[in-house]
């Protein structure tokens, strides 16, 4: 269920509502625009002595380097002309995507090194690779250290690639379907030690979790345990799929992993707070509503970046490579309508504002305090535009822009920031192209969709511009 708050404009009354995510939203409808992206020809490397010819190589994230990585590499080695294309191992969790460049008679190939998201930005000041494939953004002192190479959160070096939720995984004869985010931590703290002590079996619980290296671990750490002490004895994993493994196969065991890697174990319903539990389903991480949910990240070196690489972080940005996230699990940010229907718990203000009107699955998101969009923002932008040229095939559209704030002190500048971020968010739109005549402003105040908190990340997914579309007849 999502609990729904917002400050009632002249009484300055607070609504409360509470509604489930099943009549929010009932169905998808998938856009079904493409921007295409022209690859370059593969270079000559017919004179080369080599005899295999490495394009660069990613480093970095096993959510990423598990599945993710190596279709979006073979896809595009494929429409990049080349032919037979393997995959081989190389080590643990190293693999090398190889292909046929027939009309120079060589063989290439992409390297893919997956031991945890703080690997990848070392490999990168190491100067060992291209890409760095991270589950969650670049941390203070990884910007410090790789200074000398640029600012790795500017938009030409930092790409949100794919959206994924941290699952929290049990042995599939655990009859429990759901957990706080605050049992969570007691289980992994070494608070909870019995299942017995959540009204389940007097089993032992048996931990699972991901190593010291993982961007998993890195955001279970922060959403969770919140820098609490992992319990000793905890069995640490580099790879999402062993330690999914190990879940299935223990009575008693709990874990966490990517989405995609849940596999034979049971996902959990998760509540950040109240009678709010979401299932880690993609319909839930795609409106960002879940409380684990995540953003996955390539990033490129911004002063040097190797044009090859550069060239693949594109491929996996475009349509087709949004697709590709799509099919290997995760969510894509191709634009999508979302068939919703509002239930009558909203406040009627907010239905009345959008009757005849359907949501776009992006969200435009600025930090918290702040009137600035972020780097997906700004490549959502692109999307919108493709997809509004799509739509406009079919006759005239139109569009309501409407802005939501954390709660920023008061009413009244609650709404003055809700309102600046939908008219930053309508500029933006008007300059890749959009006609102004078909955008609507509105800015509606403080209406979470997630738990109420004062949480930095809590506040970011509450500080949001959804976009509604009309096709007009």
């Amino acid at each position: 269920m999502i609990a729904v708050y917002r400050h009632k404009r002249r009484r300055g009354a607070l609504y409360q509502k509470v509604i489930t995510l099943a009549a929010l939203l009932t169905s998808w409808s998938v856009s079904s625009f493409c921007y295409a992206l022209e690859l370059a020809p593969l270079p000559d490397f017919s004179k080369s002595p080599q005899p295999k010819i490495t394009l660069f190589t990613i480093a970095g994230s096993n959510t990423i380097g598990a599945k993710l990585g190596p279709e979006l590499v073979r896809q595009y080695l494929v429409d990049k002309g080349l032919t037979d294309i393997q995959e081989k191992e190389l080590a643990t969790n190293e693999k090398e995507i190889v292909g046929l460049a027939k009309q120079q008679n060589k063989t290439v190939a992409i390297v893919i090194k997956a031991h945890g998201s703080s690997s990848g930005f070392k490999a990168i000041g190491a100067g060992k690779a291209d890409i760095a494939a991270a589950s969650r953004s670049i941390k203070a002192k990884e910007q410090k250290l790789l200074s000398a190479k640029g600012d790795f959160k500017y938009n030409v070096a930092e790409h949100i690639v794919a959206i994924d939720g941290l699952a929290i995984i049990v042995n599939q004869s655990n009859p429990l379907k759901q957990l706080s985010v605050e049992q969570v931590g007691r289980l992994f703290s070494g608070d909870i030690s019995s299942w017995s002590q959540m009204g389940g079996a007097p089993l032992k619980v048996i931990r699972f979790a991901r190593d010291q290296a993982s961007g998993t671990w890195d955001t279970f750490n922060g959403l969770i345990l919140k820098n609490q002490p992992l319990v000793a004895g905890t069995e640490r994993f580099e790879s999402n799929t062993e330690l999914s493994r190990k879940v299935a196969a223990s009575s008693g065991a709990i874990g966490f992993v990517g989405l995609n890697s849940i596999g034979n174990a049971k996902p959990l319903a998760i509540s950040a707070g109240g009678d709010n539990y979401l299932e880690p389903s993609l319909l839930n991480v795609a409106t960002e509503d879940y409380p684990l949910g995540r953003r996955l990240y390539f990033y490129v070196s911004p002063n040097t970046p190797s044009a090859l690489a550069k060239e693949f972080v594109e491929y996996a940005l475009s349509a087709k490579g949004q697709e590709i996230v799509n099919e290997v699990g995760f969510v894509g940010q191709n634009i999508a309508v979302l068939n919703q229907q509002l239930a009558t718990k909203f406040p009627s203000d907010y239905i009345d504002q959008v009757k005849g009107y359907r949501r776009l699955s992006v969200n435009f998101r600025f930090e918290a305090g702040k009137a600035k969009l972020d780097n997906k923002g700004n490549r959502d932008l692109k999307r919108v535009k493709a997809f509004y040229e799509q739509q406009r095939k079919n006759g005239p559209v139109s569009f309501i822009v409407r802005g939501f704030a954390e709660e920023a002190g008061n009413e009244k500048k609650t709404e003055l920031l809700a309102n600046l971020r939908a008219k930053i968010v309508k500029r933006e739109l008007i300059k890749v192209g959009l006609d102004r005549n078909s955008l609507k402003v509105i800015g509606y105040g403080a209406l979470h969709l997630t738990q109420s908190s004062n949480e930095p990340g809590t506040k970011v997914k509450n500080s949001r511009v959804e976009v509604w579309l009309k096709n007009n007849p």
